[in-house]
């Protein structure tokens, strides 16, 4: 037979080291008469008391139990509680997710600011180096140089004018000929 104590917590009132433990008679006393004390083959003796089949504990001694608080409780845990509690985690979940891209979205955009603070900085500072007197130093070296190239271009224009009439007028000579 198995001992019908073993479903019993250390400190229940069916333990052979609560016994010793617990006062269950007159004034404190100690005596295994006085304890109720408890052996597996002694579950209904008198001394340990009677187990009820409603979670009820009747006892010869003057120890009493309420027998409501040996009731399994029993919690009824609304469906549409349990599923609105699941909807919550999910919409969490979804929430932390579209918080992780928009940080995502943040720092790249931080990081495009950076490059783009950097660009200007340096055409700023590129803009900068070219003053008022400089842009117009620059101006008239371009504009002496496309004068010189204007020049050249005119005198070889004058030389190809002066081949082209020499060519025409040696054609014109060998034509009478």
């Amino acid at each position: 037979m198995t001992n019908p104590c073993k479903a019993f917590s250390s400190g229940s009132l069916c333990s052979w080291e609560a016994s010793g433990r617990m006062s269950r008679g007159r004034a404190g006393s100690t005596s295994p008469e006085s304890l109720g004390h408890c052996s597996p083959s002694s579950v209904t003796s008198p001394s340990c008391g009677t187990l009820h089949g409603d979670g009820g504990y009747q006892s010869s001694s003057y120890l009493s139990i309420d027998g409501r608080l040996l009731a399994p409780v029993h919690l009824d845990i609304d469906t549409d509680f349990h599923a609105v509690r699941e909807q919550e985690k999910e919409d969490i979940k979804l929430l932390n997710n579209q918080f992780v891209t928009l940080i995502e979205k943040v720092q790249c955009l931080e990081q495009q600011n950076k490059i783009l603070t950097t660009r200007w900085n340096f055409l700023k500072d590129q803009d900068n180096s070219h003053s008022e007197s400089d842009v117009k130093a620059i101006y008239d070296q371009y504009m002496s140089k496309m004068n010189q190239e204007m020049q050249a271009l005119n005198y070889k224009q004058e030389n190809l004018e002066s081949e082209l009439t020499e060519v025409l007028s040696t054609m014109d000579s060998f034509r009478s000929k």
